[in-house]
């Protein structure tokens, strides 16, 4: 088996060394059930980060850097993908990394059950402490093995972040991160691998470990993108899944991803943007008003009424009920 490792990198050079090297260090300890390749993608970079990879070339004969002008981490994911040839890959961000044994996890996994997908926990950090291990999206697994994905609402419940997943190559056919530059890329992506894998497998042990920058993600939100990305995003995750002819099979679960992630835009606005009640009260209309004309009947979803399948978050309905 090939694991190919495709990094993303912007303006990385404080945390990419840190990256790469916990992949090197897990090729070494997974080299009995697969062969790890790296690939970075430079977008760009205006600081230091170019001459910490060439450093890292030298020194490490598995990684092979490419450069393109800035475009952004989906075409970034989208070079990666078109540049190797590995039987399963992983993403993975510059400023995170993995720990200690998560891609023979994912490797053995795949390799006992035969999985188009395999996924684990990820740890939320702060600097280079990890502080909790989840399964996002209110799933709970207790056990490591296949899922029925058919089951619980899974594709609407688990989260659509690419961190933490591995997928096996012949799913990215025809299958691409969106090309435009738009916030919630991975909601238009992940929801469709998972679609179209005939078998997922959970590991329930962490495989990521994420930086929380939380400063730099309510900045993001309140000066780099635009809150109608979500629908933007939305509209291409319903187009792939039409694509493939899945769209009809997972009607519900998608109807419920749309009201699951605009509302936690609401939330977003809610809780972050700094203005009047009126400003934020309209924005926070508008979007809403938006979702109404895309589901009239999202108040009645699943997602929303169903004990067995609703988000699962007090601090979440507090923020929000006043807006349902």
């Amino acid at each position: 088996m090939i694991i190919d490792v495709i990094i993303p990198v912007y303006n990385g050079a404080k945390y990419i060394k840190r990256c790469i090297e916990s992949v090197i260090d897990n090729a070494f300890l997974c080299k009995k059930k697969a062969t790890v390749k790296i690939t970075v993608i430079n977008d760009g970079s205006t600081d230091n980060t170019d001459a910490i990879l060439q450093q890292l070339r030298r020194k490490y004969r598995q990684l092979t850097i490419y450069e393109q002008p800035n475009s952004g981490a989906g075409s970034a994911r989208n070079l990666g993908i078109e540049s190797t040839e590995g039987d399963y890959i992983v993403f993975l961000d510059a400023d995170d990394w993995l720990p200690e044994n998560a891609l023979l996890n994912l490797a053995g996994m795949a390799l006992d059950t035969q999985a188009d997908a395999v996924f684990g926990k990820h740890s939320y950090c702060v600097g280079n402490y990890p502080v909790n291990s989840i399964v996002s999206g209110g799933l709970m697994f207790h056990q490591s093995g296949i899922i029925n994905q058919y089951d619980d609402y899974f594709l609407a419940r688990i989260t659509p972040g690419i961190r933490a997943k591995m997928f096996k190559r012949s799913l990215f056919k025809h299958l691409r991160f969106p090309k435009e530059r738009i916030k919630w890329e991975d909601l238009a992506v992940v929801p469709a691998l998972l679609a179209r894998a005939d078998r997922i497998a959970y590991v329930n042990k962490c495989v990521y470990y994420y930086s929380a920058h939380f400063n730099t993600t309510v900045h993001d939100f309140l000066f780099r993108c635009d809150v109608f990305d979500i629908f933007r995003s939305l509209r291409i995750l319903k187009e792939n899944l039409i694509d493939m002819w899945r769209y009809e099979e997972f009607r519900k679960e998608y109807c419920s991803i749309l009201t699951m992630h605009v509302l936690f835009r609401v939330e977003n606005v809610a809780t972050w943007i700094d203005t009047s009640k009126a400003k934020k009260d309209k924005l926070i209309k508008s979007i809403l008003d938006k979702l109404t004309k895309l589901y009239p009947n999202w108040r009645d979803d699943p997602i929303l009424t169903d004990p067995e399948k609703k988000i699962q978050d007090s601090l979440f309905w507090f923020r929000i009920k006043k807006y349902l």
